[in-house]
């Protein structure tokens, strides 16, 4: 009862406009969108091992007829031949002899990846939260590769829990009646834990932990839609025949990415609109 009494205070602390101009001053006092490039750029690298190692994690589940018989079916119909064999040739080699590999090595190198995305989003909300103190270079690093492990987890739980077929749950001794009405309720909890993390340790003053707030209710709402946009686009328009289409389809992936990323910034700039109105009320 008192968080929801506290969220309800956060949503009447300002109005729309205010929100909607506060955020705009802050993108342009912060530089966040140059911020918000920087966390693009450095998440797209990080894909390809997270993936990698979210597959080889599957093969160590037991749980390769995912690939074959769910995934790789879509995935078929969707590129030409040639392409589509070298996407195969990957995929069973992460779930298959390499999965030791990508299950370790390749969990070093997303964790890797991703610190370098926290380091950036540790300066941007070190400025939008006004940080008075600066974190020494062990101490980033330290942070950094922490937030990184954590925030990997959070994703990969997340989009498990929407993208594991039936047959894959039953394989993991889940119930499925129950758990595919709480797979999308469990992604938007995982995707809140991200941003209550992300906000409470990526300042180098350590703010309140705050699982749900005004903040993190943007950039949820905002992962979510456009992360459903995308999924369309990736299931039903993409091309991934011709060299345009596949061009085209990294444009759109980096400007998701460019997207999302925004979006953790401005949900950050606007809770620490909203916890400065609250405080000084």
């Amino acid at each position: 009862m008192q968080r929801l009494r506290r969220i309800a205070e956060e949503l009447h602390a300002m109005s729309l406009r205010e929100a909607v101009e506060g955020a705009i001053e802050g993108f342009r006092e912060h530089d966040l969108l140059v911020f918000a490039a920087a966390i693009a750029f450095q998440v797209l690298f990080a894909t390809i091992p997270l993936t990698l190692f979210g597959l080889g994690l599957l093969g160590g589940l037991g749980l390769d007829d995912q690939w074959t018989n769910q995934w790789a079916p879509t995935v078929r119909g969707s590129m030409s031949p040639a392409a589509f064999q070298v996407v195969d040739d990957t995929v069973r080699r992460a779930l298959g002899q390499q999965q030791v590999f990508w299950m370790t090595a390749g969990a070093a190198l997303a964790v890797w990846r991703i610190s370098s995305a926290t380091r950036t989003i540790m300066g941007a909300f070190d400025r939008i939260y006004e940080s008075r103190r600066e974190r020494s270079f062990v101490e980033r690093m330290r942070v950094s590769l922490l937030l990184g492990a954590a925030v990997a987890g959070l994703l990969l739980a997340a989009t498990a829990s929407v993208v594991l077929g039936d047959e894959a749950l039953r394989a993991l001794g889940i119930r499925t009646g129950l758990v595919l009405w709480l797979r999308w309720p469990l992604a938007l909890a995982l995707l809140f834990a991200v941003v209550a993390v992300l906000v409470a340790h990526a300042p180098a003053d350590r703010q309140p932990a705050q699982w749900v707030g005004f903040g993190s209710i943007v950039v949820v709402a905002a992962w979510a839609g456009t992360s459903l946009v995308l999924g369309v686009y990736l299931s039903s328009i993409a091309d991934y025949g011709s060299i345009f289409g596949a061009l085209a389809t990294v444009v759109i992936v980096l400007g998701y990415l460019y997207l999302a990323s925004a979006a953790v910034l401005t949900g950050a700039q606007l809770d620490a609109l909203v916890r400065a109105r609250v405080r000084d009320a």
